[in-house]
């Protein structure tokens, strides 16, 4: 498969990297941080550096997109399947890497928009496209409604996928149609016609096999013969599983927070996530806790080694913290003029009681 269409991924790869291109076009005009995760409300909870969301996000994207490719060629059912279904692979990846790096760009230079609307709208889509080609993708191990009914018969596998065409069709214009819901009821009335497009037509698939049955067009022997885990997916799960596993052991146990300190202005910085630079000007008052802060995360990175993103407590309402250790580790509270609060913390209270003194100094000059 690869090979026949190599034109057509190569193209298709390089439109996925359009963004990355477009980004460092564009890179003296954006900001420090750039947002890359909006909240159910709409509004913005998730930031990152340029570096993360101009390189390594399509790169992300590009990699995944790639997977697919490797894990769909695998399948030899694949040979003949149609053209049309194979297309919808090259372009889904591409369209959603256009799509998300447009979103972060346009917010992050200041355009406003609904971003609850543009979701519905891109997901509405996704489940046309995906809907209207179900009928035309013919049985395989990789794409379609992959149930133990459809594998282990062909005709269970056409009719299942005609009735599921036509739900994900319907669910898309729902989906769509959704961009007019207030916010806050948005993720709630998504799931449930996510739920609608996949329950009834496992339970269309499950039926229709037992009518099969009934009427001796098939067997559930044939079921038994299913093999679902040929050698190469075992190998690659396992190497994905290790490779996830040591990944999450590094986020875990490692990283730290730094500060550099300009003339005007000083910059924050965790490891994993993006900087933030506050001028002295803004700053009304600095102050050492020996006992630390309490609070929780609303959103932002959180392990054992690291405590950064928005956080929420009693005294301060919302903060932005950039800490290491756990809450009652010491910390300094810098408060801005706009009374917004930021916290910080280094590996251990003395180095915590450092970044204090030398602010205090900065600030004061």
């Amino acid at each position: 498969m690869i090979k026949k269409n190599k034109w057509k991924i190569l193209i298709s790869s390089l439109v996925m990297l359009i963004p990355t291109v477009v980004g460092l076009i564009l890179w003296n005009q954006l900001p420090s941080k750039l947002p890359i995760h909006w909240g159910p409300d709409g509004q913005v909870d998730g930031w990152g550096s340029p570096a993360l969301a101009v390189v390594l996000m399509p790169l992300i994207l590009l990699g995944i997109y790639w997977l697919c490719l490797f894990l769909t060629s695998k399948d030899k059912k694949q040979a003949d399947q149609s053209p049309k279904a194979i297309g919808m692979i090259f372009w889904i990846m591409p369209f959603i890497s256009l799509f998300s790096s447009g979103i972060i760009y346009a917010a992050a230079l200041g355009m406003e928009f609904n971003f609850t609307a543009l979701i519905c709208v891109l997901l509405g889509i996704v489940f046309l496209v995906v809907g209207n080609y179900m009928p035309k993708c013919k049985q395989n191990y990789t794409l379609g409604v992959k149930l133990t009914w459809t594998l282990a018969n062909e005709e269970n596998w056409n009719a299942t996928h005609r009735f599921a065409g036509k739900i994900w069709v319907g669910c898309g214009i729902l989906l769509m149609l959704c961009a007019f819901l207030p916010m806050k009821v948005f993720p709630f009335v998504a799931l449930g016609i996510i739920l609608l497009a996949v329950i009834p037509t496992a339970i269309y698939s499950s039926s229709y096999f037992k009518k099969q049955v009934r009427e001796g067009r098939a067997s559930y022997e044939d079921v038994k013969m299913i093999k679902y885990y040929p050698k190469w997916a075992v190998v690659l799960t396992t190497v994905l599983v290790v490779a996830i596993l040591a990944f999450a052991a590094v986020i875990i146990f490692t990283g730290e927070v730094t500060v550099a300190y300009g003339d005007t202005a000083f910059t924050v910085d965790a490891t994993y996530t993006g900087e933030l630079t506050v001028n002295y000007a803004d700053v009304n008052a600095i102050e050492y806790r020996e006992d630390g802060v309490d609070g929780h995360r609303v959103s932002g990175f959180g392990s054992p080694k690291l405590l950064v993103g928005w956080f929420r407590n009693d005294e301060f309402g919302n903060y932005t913290r950039y800490t290491c250790g756990d809450l009652n580790v010491a910390c300094v509270v810098v408060t801005m003029e706009d009374g917004s609060v930021l916290v910080l913390g280094g590996q251990d209270d003395e180095a915590s009681k450092a970044i204090c003194d030398e602010l205090i100094a900065r600030a004061d000059k």
